[in-house]
């Protein structure tokens, strides 16, 4: 690993706009969170509590992202971003995390140096981090995180450098990121890391994705279109029998289009494609294109229920043409 770049050591201090800016974060939560004055919902609020406005802030920052909106996009990283801090507010108070802040940052930084041998030097410890630097007025710069000691998490494995493959391009980086994912987590199954509350298809993906790296997986598109094939015949089979009123033959049914919708999925991941992204690309065509046909009725004062299948299947057509 010799003449790999160190990673660089933290600067003299924060820059005045940030420390303004943590100084700023930092007494925006403690007006929020004060017990006699502060906000009734923010007070109320715990780590598990706060899970679903991640799940909607990153939903609305990757619609900004998609869009390209500047101050859409400023907007919702910022949302994002204060959330983070709140946590790490939050978690310094609750006595089953005593994490802060500083401590989340200090993970992220320790796990990109280790999960990237390629561009740190292995000898790199970033747990031995110096302490906080302190401002020019010897105070130490503000921490919206009110962190806490913590126990010591223990180190990382060393990555592994003898035998290690020369990293040409990004597939070989996302390769070895996934084995040093699994070596520090070798205890846990090969799909631990998947979240369970991951959109259907995205989940779907990342589990395909892993399996494949573990060598059970199609060699290729047509190994997965044939699979496809195969069990839309098995979908048509259950509904060509028995009753769907009947619970057990309708969980059959569900389990066939389980089945398809995730060789629809793995067929989409080995052209390359998502198919979370690629549904989502769909409905909002779709609803693009109804907002046009509902226009075209608007302006006759009339409605979508009150147009004949005819005129729909003519407004539908026309709306392709435009969205």
């Amino acid at each position: 690993m010799t003449g790999k770049p160190k990673l660089p050591p933290p600067p003299p201090g924060p820059s005045p706009d940030l420390r303004g800016a943590s100084a700023r974060m930092t007494g925006l939560l403690d007006g929020l969170l004060d017990p006699e004055d502060g906000c009734p919902w923010d007070l109320k609020q715990t780590a598990r509590t706060i899970s679903e406005d991640f799940l909607e802030e990153v939903y609305e920052l990757r619609e900004a992202l998609l869009e390209g909106d500047r101050e859409k996009i400023r907007e919702e990283a910022g949302d994002l971003a204060f959330l983070l801090v709140f946590l790490g507010r939050l978690a310094s108070g609750d006595p089953s995390l005593r994490f802060g802040l500083k401590d989340m940052l200090d993970s992220a930084v320790d796990k990109m140096v280790y999960r990237h041998p390629h561009v740190f030097a292995a000898a790199q410890a970033p747990s031995a981090a110096p302490e906080e630097p302190s401002s020019a007025s010897g105070a130490a710069a503000p921490d919206p995180g009110h962190d806490v000691p913590s126990d010591p998490a223990p180190p990382d494995p060393a990555p592994p450098e003898a035998g290690t493959p020369e990293i040409a391009n990004s597939e070989d980086v996302l390769n070895q990121w996934h084995a040093l994912k699994r070596a520090k987590r070798k205890s846990k199954g090969l799909f631990a890391s998947v979240p369970p509350d991951l959109p259907a298809l995205a989940r779907c993906h990342r589990l395909g994705a892993k399996a494949g790296r573990a060598g059970f997986d199609w060699e290729g598109p047509a190994q997965v279109r044939a699979k496809l094939d195969e069990e839309i015949d098995e979908l048509d089979r259950e509904l060509s029998m028995g009753d769907r009123r009947d619970p057990v033959h309708a969980a059959r049914i569900s389990d066939e289009l389980g089945d398809c919708l995730a060789a629809l999925a793995n067929l989409a991941r080995h052209l390359g494609f998502s198919a979370e992204k690629a549904l989502q690309d769909h409905n909002r065509r779709f609803a693009a294109r109804v907002g046009l046909m509902e226009e075209r009725l608007r302006a006759q004062g009339r409605s979508l229920e009150g147009a004949s299948p005819g005129e729909l299947d003519g407004l539908w057509r026309e709306a392709k043409k435009n969205a």
